[in-house]
């Protein structure tokens, strides 16, 4: 995947909708593989980022006026690629810094994408409070609307009440 995704990045052909599916079926194959590694994610995010913005475009080829974007499935492509690697550090930095720095702001879905992985885990159920907690204290409208969302799984649903219920 990683080879076909930088040919196609380095082809200067793909549009921003295309550099998208490229970049979130990447991250996403990052974030399943058995093989790969934390850093592996850094360093497939950071390639991302290299190709977005203005000294991206220059450095690539491509018109400035036809820059590729990161959007917020990207970012909770990443967050989670993150968590599945066992860097809930990492995931956080990206939600609570690198996306507002890119305008952003964490969603429903970011708060899902972020929790789901530490909510299906007994291993990492301890860690999954602490982020749900720390997500509150930072984003707290959101987490009000994750109690009352009725699309819940099981496990999420258990991990909010039982770190919101203290």
């Amino acid at each position: 995947m990683e080879q076909l995704a930088e040919y196609l990045l380095d082809s200067k052909q793909l549009s921003n909708r295309t550099f998208g599916a490229v970049a979130a079926v990447w991250l996403d194959g990052i974030g399943f593989s058995e093989e790969t590694t934390r850093d592996d994610v850094q360093r497939v995010w950071r390639t991302l980022q290299d190709y977005t913005g203005e000294k991206g475009a220059r450095k690539h080829g491509r018109p400035a006026n036809n820059v590729y974007q990161l959007n917020r499935n990207h970012y909770n492509s990443a967050i989670e690629a993150c968590v599945r690697k066992g860097d809930v550090d990492a995931a956080w930095y990206l939600l609570h810094v690198e996306m507002r720095e890119g305008g952003l702001m964490p969603d429903l879905k970011t708060f899902h994408t972020l929790v789901s992985p530490l909510a299906t885990s007994n291993k990492l159920w301890p860690i999954g409070k602490s982020t749900v907690a720390k997500f509150n204290v930072h984003y707290p409208e959101i987490v009000r609307e994750a109690l009352s969302d009725g699309t819940n799984t099981l496990p999420v649903r258990a991990l909010l009440h039982h770190t919101m219920s203290k």
